[in-house]
């Protein structure tokens, strides 16, 4: 999906106006799947096909994903052996998980951070 996104975002410089409007289209289309649940179909299987992505990343986000559960257990952990109130649970997920990512992506990471932060408005 970041793929899909990216390649889309690339090429939007060089765009007629209606290669724009099909853009848009396709991010409504991305929204409407969403707001209806459908996290696993947000796209067409055959746009998905056209940005694949590079093996290595496949293999980067799921070995982030994992350490960043490996890394969120062990935080949790950690909170409940100091007794800490259960609310500091949430923030130790929520740091470990952006730590780890913020490790294994390193400059990409921010780029990543300041593109969602873009969208939502920050």
């Amino acid at each position: 999906m970041d793929t899909y996104l990216g390649k889309l975002e690339e090429s939007l410089e060089e765009m007629t106006d209606s290669q724009i409007k099909e853009v848009g289209g396709a991010i409504l289309g991305i929204d409407e799947r969403c707001a209806n649940g459908q996290y696993g179909n947000m796209v067409d299987d055959e746009k998905l096909s056209e940005a694949s992505a590079p093996e290595s990343e496949s293999i980067r986000l799921l070995a982030t994903a994992l350490a960043a559960c490996l890394v969120s257990v062990v935080s949790v952990y950690i909170v409940n052996l100091l007794k800490l109130p259960s609310s500091a649970e949430v923030i130790a997920i929520a740091a470990s998980t952006l730590i780890t990512t913020i490790v294994s992506y390193g400059k990409k990471a921010a780029g990543k951070m300041e593109a969602i932060r873009g969208l939502i408005g920050s």
